[in-house]
């Protein structure tokens, strides 16, 4: 397998982080030749279309078998000094997460397994998406083969847990996706990180989401859309509650719950205590493909969110993205990095996370005068064009990432097959 750019992911592709799939796909097409290496198989159905045309992708076997033990053994008898150090730093890095040692150690094989396979001498980088797990398993590949890694970081795994300035420290590269990410990354890992971070911003596919007619009966009341997984960090109860406030005026209105998670019990009592029966429906897991479409039926699109208990918190919210790219007036949490895609007045309206009266507040605003959330839908989506358009901000990914590339090949034209020599890389462990 010869590819300059080897990138270490979870699940892929994945219903909810299509950011991820969205960039290796655009990095393919940029020439960057990147082979996948996904920890977990993907659980869409073949049949969905994001599953077709994606760039090589292997998942890692789980299944450890005669093959999968002599490939370890052969990274281990290469330097054994070097490979159980490999092993410690592992548990060094995820030892707040007992799940993610398991995981990570469960990988393990299969992934030396895999990069043992990788062609002599090609391999310029590992490229890991989410700061956890991929991230942990990078930084193992670079130290067995003198390789640099790179990470991109979002939102749970640059909030939740200390092990971060361990990683940021040894990465050649680190993308993150708000402003508000490389400050606190600066602040946890040191100035040091701040020169070799980048913010670059997920983006949208403007001509896939753009303004259309609103769909739907005339004389259906107005829809508040939200979505996303179903977990605490989205804020949902806040807005359940928010539009308790708003039935008792007497208003006419719906509100529409996009999405599947382990906060749905919950919520469904919740809007049942609150007897919002008729009022917000849950409509479960909605392909990527059929967003459009929900968009176009919304009038006012809401992104509740707030900090977990465990830190964990939202960076920027895909459906607010996708929202403006179509025009449609936004309600969002003045948290993270929401405020840099939000203006508040302006791109839309920004409230305090947690607060149902402060959201109601909001939510009455477009709902009572809908000229001003136009004026708002236009706004936010000339701010999607200039600054969260996809296809420009991964161009800006991949020549960050081509740049790194580029100077590890010059290493290797200086050292003149040094490294091809070295025990460690990839040419001298691949099969011959």
């Amino acid at each position: 397998m010869g590819h300059p750019l080897v990138c270490i992911v979870g699940e892929f592709p994945s219903h909810s982080e299509t950011f991820v799939e969205q960039e290796l796909r655009f990095l393919a097409k940029e020439g960057l030749d990147p082979l996948v290496l996904a920890l977990s198989p993907s659980r869409l159905p073949d049949s969905d279309p994001r599953t077709r045309g994606l760039p090589p992708v292997r998942v890692c076997p789980m299944a450890f078998n005669k093959e999968i033990a002599s490939d370890v053994l052969h990274w281990f008898g290469a330097d054994p000094v070097r490979f159980i150090l490999v092993l410690m730093r592992i548990i060094q890095m995820e030892w707040e997460h007992p799940r993610d040692v398991s995981w990570a150690f469960r990988s393990l094989p299969g992934i030396l397994s895999l990069a043992r396979r990788l062609e002599p001498g090609t391999t310029r980088l590992f490229y890991a998406h989410f700061a956890g797990v991929p991230t942990t398993l990078a930084a193992a590949l670079s130290d067995l083969t003198g390789v640099p890694f790179a990470f991109s970081c979002h939102a749970r795994d640059i909030y939740a847990g200390s092990s971060l300035p361990l990683k940021a420290q040894r990465a050649s590269l680190i993308i993150t996706c708000t402003q508000a990410n490389r400050i606190h990354l600066t602040s946890i890992c040191g100035v040091e990180t701040e020169a070799k971070s980048r913010v670059i911003y997920h983006g949208t596919d403007p001509g896939i989401f753009k303004p259309a007619e609103r769909k739907g009966r005339p004389e259906e009341p107005p829809l508040i859309l939200t979505g996303g997984r179903l977990v605490p960090k989205k804020g949902f109860d806040t807005l359940i509650r928010a539009c308790a406030k708003l039935r008792d005026t007497g208003r006419p209105f719906r509100c529409c719950i996009l999405g599947e998670g382990e906060e749905r019990r919950r919520l469904e009592g919740l809007t049942s205590e609150l007897s919002l029966g008729q009022k917000v429906t849950f409509v479960g897991m909605v392909p990527h493909g059929s967003m459009e479409d929900y968009l176009n039926r919304a009038d006012i699109v809401v992104a509740p969110s707030i900090i977990a208990a465990d830190g964990d918190r939202d960076g920027i919210p895909n459906i607010l993205v996708e929202a403006m790219a179509c025009g449609k007036p936004v309600v969002a949490s003045r948290l993270s990095g929401i405020p840099e895609l939000v203006s508040d007045g302006e791109t839309g309206l920004l409230v305090p996370p947690g607060d149902p009266g402060a959201l109601f507040d909001a939510l009455v605003r477009p709902l009572d005068d809908p000229v001003m959330g136009a004026r708002m839908g236009k706004a936010g989506r000339a701010k999607v064009l200039r600054e969260f358009n996809a296809e420009r901000n991964c161009a800006l990914v991949a020549r960050a990432l081509r740049g790194l590339m580029k100077d590890v090949s010059d290493v290797k034209d200086q050292e003149s097959g040094t490294l091809a020599s070295d025990p460690r890389s990839p040419g001298s462990m691949a099969r011959g």
